[in-house]
């Protein structure tokens, strides 16, 4: 008797064995769990059906679960319908064996959707105009998704659903001025959290790399963050047609050529609205093609319709609204190129401008003081500068130097069209294109100045000045002032001088209403020299 108890329960072990392992491994096919599943399908939407063929159900005994599994299922939201490649759904064994059927976990693999089909089919379960307004916008796409869910012990889904797949051959086309083309990504979504990687993009036919995007959610905001990397990108005038139309920026550039790695952060609102805007940004400017609209033939004698800067490398933070960038590179707007230094900062409503121009083999020339550079020297031009909004440009200080020439001006201030307000110091020692040594100072006393030195040719100076008969008069000042002298030799021409030049002269409205100077000729001789304007007529 023994024996056959035994045996009995041998047989049974081994039936219960066999039994697990082929549930196990290769399960048994029912009905019994379609209507539990559609009742979990419908939590989502009370309208959403889905079609399901016979299910595969699996044991898991070591996690005291039943896996069920069917193939070729579509999910039908009144007559709009998408397919899905399986449905997978986790059953507990123990609400299994009490005949509660109860569902621990759903997931959902689509096969290759169409996007446009997609959002439609969405649009008919969320009624919001955003998902109206994405649906006229895309042209055509394919997605694929995995989706998992779970669910509590009263069957309602829980908030750690896991989202991930990939979008393929995505185009987007906005208001016909942005082609999105090309669009491959794989994405991962979480409850507040989404999650973006290897985005490859055309825009406008420039391709564009974006290694990561993460966005979180936070109360009523999205926080974006990313890097987007771009390679050979060439950009030309048409392709800024945007840019110009909307702000007239970049409406002299004719032709880019760059590299970039760019790192982003900004917080998105439920309308659209950016804010906290972060890009910290590295810049391979490989070539810059301007037009050049500047009249600087005086100063630059062999100046281009186009100015070239190439091979800049350059650096750029912004931090709400607050912008530092530095670069350095050659700049080609004569025969050869010179190099260029700039910094650019702006804070608030204030911009800060530092600049450093050195012209080896080029020619410069100052035609008001008779400067021309040497043509087998170096000068250096360096410029700080302060502006701030619909205010007044500050020159801090402007210095050219070449060898022992240097020409400075500190806190020269000027208007919005670039006239002369005021300016603080302006020291000039340097040899002219005569061979004279020029050597003075000029300071401002209250509103007033005064020329204080040793030398000066005034050559040029008087011809400009005083030619104030001409059509085009000399129409640099904002305002009027007195300016003294006390310069111990003046240069007239080659041939002539005075010494000790004292005296003063009123400029009003850019013209000599009243002068009145004295000094000696190089023979000893006295010369006095006046002017006083009575109505239009100078005497």
């Amino acid at each position: 008797m023994k024996k056959i108890f035994f045996r009995f329960l041998t047989f049974l072990f081994l039936l219960i064995l066999i039994s697990i392992t082929y549930l196990s491994t290769i399960g048994i096919k029912t009905n019994k769990f379609n209507s539990r599943i559609s009742e979990q399908v419908k939590k989502i939407d009370k309208n959403l059906e889905i079609n399901l063929n016979k299910v595969k159900i699996i044991l898991n005994p070591l996690k005291l679960k039943i896996s069920a599994k069917t193939l070729g299922t579509d999910l039908i939201y009144k007559d709009k319908s998408i397919q899905l490649e399986n449905i997978k759904s986790n059953i507990s064994l123990k609400s299994f064996i009490k005949g509660n059927f109860l569902l621990t976990g759903l997931s959902i693999s689509t096969k290759s959707l169409e996007i446009k089909n997609l959002v439609s089919f969405i649009r008919l379960i969320e009624r919001d105009p955003k998902i109206y307004i994405a649906e006229q916008f895309i042209e055509n796409g394919y997605i694929i998704a995995d989706i998992e869910i779970e669910f509590d012990e009263l069957g309602n889904i829980k908030d750690n659903y896991n989202i991930k797949g990939l979008v393929k051959d995505g185009n987007i086309n906005l208001l016909k001025r942005f082609d999105l083309s090309g669009i491959d990504f794989i994405y991962y979504i979480k409850k507040n959290n989404f999650l973006f990687t290897d985005l490859k993009l055309s825009l406008n036919k420039k391709n564009i790399s974006i290694p990561k995007i993460t966005v979180e959610k936070n109360k009523d905001k999205f926080l974006l963050t990313g890097k987007v990397n771009n390679k050979n990108t060439i950009l030309y005038k048409k392709d800024l047609s945007f840019l110009i139309e909307e702000s007239k920026i970049g409406s002299d550039i004719e032709e880019i050529n760059f590299n970039s790695e760019n790192n982003f952060s900004f917080n998105l609102d439920k309308k659209f609205k950016i804010s906290d805007l972060k890009i910290v940004s590295k810049i391979d400017l490989k070539n810059l093609k301007l037009k050049n609209s500047l009249k600087l033939e005086k100063i630059f004698p062999k100046i281009k319709n186009e100015i070239l800067l190439q091979n800049h490398k350059i650096k750029i933070d912004f931090n709400n609204n607050n912008l530092t960038m530095t670069g350095s590179g050659d700049a080609l707007f004569q025969g050869d190129n010179d190099k260029l230094k700039y910094e650019i900062i702006k804070k608030k409503d204030e911009i800060v401008y530092k600049t450093n121009l050195t012209i080896s083999k080029n020619s410069f020339y100052l035609d008001v003081l008779d400067y021309k550079k040497s043509k087998n020297s170096n000068l250096e031009i360096a410029v700080l500068a302060k502006k701030k909004i619909k205010n007044d440009l500050l020159i801090q200080d402007v210095t050219l130097k070449e060898n022992n020439n240097i020409i400075s001006f500190r806190n020269l201030s000027l208007s919005n069209n670039y006239k002369i307000n005021n300016v603080e110091k302006v020291t000039l020692k340097y040899f002219d294109n005569e061979n004279f040594e020029n050597k003075i100072q000029i300071n401002k006393i209250d509103k007033n100045y005064l020329i204080k030195g040793n030398s000066f040719n005034i050559n040029k100076i008087v011809t400009n000045i005083l030619d104030s008969n001409k059509k085009k008069k000399l129409s640099i000042f904002n305002n009027d002032f007195k300016l003294n002298f006390d310069i111990k030799k003046i240069y007239l021409d080659t041939n002539h001088s005075m010494d000790n030049l004292k005296g003063y002269l009123f400029l009003k409205n850019n013209v000599i209403s009243e002068l009145n100077l004295e000094s000696k000729f190089s023979n000893k001789k006295n010369i006095k020299l006046t002017i006083k304007t009575n109505g239009e007529e100078k005497i």
